[in-house]
């Protein structure tokens, strides 16, 4: 994309640097944030934590190396607080990010008011997924025998280097992570053979009355990606389905969907063939 500049890095943290921690899986306290040798008895990296949605890791960093100003920057950069582009109205996602260090670091690991739509969040795959730029989202019902018309300008979010590292990190998340049992068959064999799928799982529940919200996220191919996806699902105590399922029958229908389309193909250990 010509026309784009690209970000600063202002931190930068390896994916396999190694945190240590203990509990924060389903809320934190300020114990959590600091090193206890004795408890920190699990460690994973950076990009092990992304995958399987370890809340106190991303805590842990936060509280060590991250402003409140600079995440407040960046919400802003990946579109909150702001009206997003779109033919139809959407909501405006609200990201409060407070000064105090604890709140900080609870809003940084997914505990803190920050809000978004499904719509939203599927841009910021689309962000990761393009490289770290962001292309304004538009509806086209049919394009036959022209190019496609030109839409508003798209614009960089953030480096390529920290897009493409993000991308990779993103599939620990179907390899190893929260995604993997959704995108595996009853064998344990990857339901899109040899094709990447990158993502990012979130959870949330409601006390009363009880709501269970699950999300996901991604793109795939994870190497050269055509298409993201974003789901979210609400379910009360006795569930059906979660949003990993849907995000999963969803890649399908695309990859199998539309003649001349590169899909996977679901007989595991086959890589994606044209169709």
């Amino acid at each position: 994309v010509t026309g784009v500049q690209p970000c600063a890095l202002p931190i930068w943290v390896e994916p396999g640097a190694e945190v240590c921690y203990h509990g924060g899986k389903h809320g934190l306290s300020p114990r959590h944030l600091a090193d206890a040798p004795r408890r920190d008895r699990r460690c994973l990296t950076l990009a092990s934590a992304l995958g399987h949605s370890t809340n106190a890791v991303f805590a842990k960093l936060a509280d060590r190396g991250l402003s409140a100003e600079l995440l407040r920057s960046e919400a802003e950069h990946f579109l909150w607080n702001a009206p997003i582009p779109f033919a139809r109205p959407v909501e405006v996602s609200r990201a409060e990010i407070p000064d105090d260090p604890f709140s900080l670091a609870q809003t940084a690991a997914g505990f803190g008011p920050v809000r978004l739509s499904a719509l939203h969040v599927a841009l910021v795959a689309a962000i990761v997924a393009n490289g770290g730029v962001f292309v304004p989202p538009e509806i086209v019902d049919s394009v036959e025998g022209a190019p496609r018309p030109g839409g508003p300008a798209a614009r960089r979010v953030v480096d390529g280097r920290v897009a493409a590292v993000l991308g990779e990190m993103m599939r620990t998340t179907v390899t190893e992570g929260t995604a993997r049992r959704f995108f595996r068959d009853r064998q344990a064999r990857a339901a899109f053979g040899d094709l990447l799928i990158a993502g990012k799982t979130g959870s949330l529940a409601e006390k009363d009355p009880y709501r269970d919200y699950s999300w996901f996220v991604g793109f795939a191919p994870a190497d050269d990606p055509p298409v993201a996806v974003a789901s979210v699902v609400v379910n009360e105590r006795l569930w059906r389905v979660k949003a990993p399922y849907v995000a999963r029958e969803a890649l399908r229908a695309w990859f199998e969907g539309a003649p001349g389309r590169a899909h996977a193909s679901l007989e595991p250990g086959r890589g994606p063939v044209a169709r």
